[in-house]
């Protein structure tokens, strides 16, 4: 038995201990913490929910989050009763995205989400919300969405919506535009 083995794995397991170690102390997303405009895949991370690390992205404008890079394949709109109750999984964004105040477009479309986090409404400079296929109550919600001075667009198709209060919303904020419907985007094509 050659001792050349042997000592090639110990250096082996030793370099990936050692990039290991590395990659942890940098955290999530430290590579995009000076990006303007950041696009995250769930899945490239291998994670199924938003770390805390997110408020390493202090400096970005406009975050887009997604779970995977693939085709999502949703049913139909029609398919869900009124004010349905969503089937498991649920998830929930860190408290630690509301701190990222330079946000302008946020777009955390598939995600699952059941509520948004207590203190949403410290994101003072976001203008553009997609909330797209999530399982939000979005009435539970327009709390937070309200407390938004600068919001102008928000899309919320996919989520348990009471049309009437949408109607009710944009009444009280005329240059708050609400998607909740496929035909709201199909009329700007």
């Amino acid at each position: 038995m050659s001792i050349v083995s042997p000592v090639k794995h110990i250096i082996f397991f030793t370099l990936i201990l050692i990039g290991a170690c590395q990659t942890m102390d940098d955290g999530y997303f430290s590579e995009l913490a000076n990006s303007g405009e950041v696009v995250i895949v769930l899945d490239d991370y291998e994670l199924d929910e938003v770390p805390p690390e997110i408020e390493l992205l202090s400096k970005a404008t406009d975050l887009r989050i997604v779970q995977d890079r693939g085709w999502q394949v949703y049913p139909p709109i029609s398919f869900y009763p009124p004010l349905a109750k969503f089937p498991p999984p649920y998830r929930f964004l860190p408290d630690e995205i509301t701190t990222l105040t330079q946000l302008q477009d946020l777009s955390i479309s598939g995600l699952n989400l059941a509520e948004l986090p207590q203190n949403f409404s410290q994101l003072k400079n976001l203008e553009s919300l997609d909330l797209t296929h999530n399982k939000l109550n979005i009435s539970a919600e327009w709390g937070k969405l309200k407390s938004l001075p600068k919001l102008r667009e928000v899309t919320v198709i996919g989520n348990v919506v009471d049309t009437a209060e949408v109607h009710r919303w944009m009444d009280e904020r005329p240059g708050l535009k609400v998607i909740y419907h496929w035909n709201d985007i199909k009329e700007e094509w």
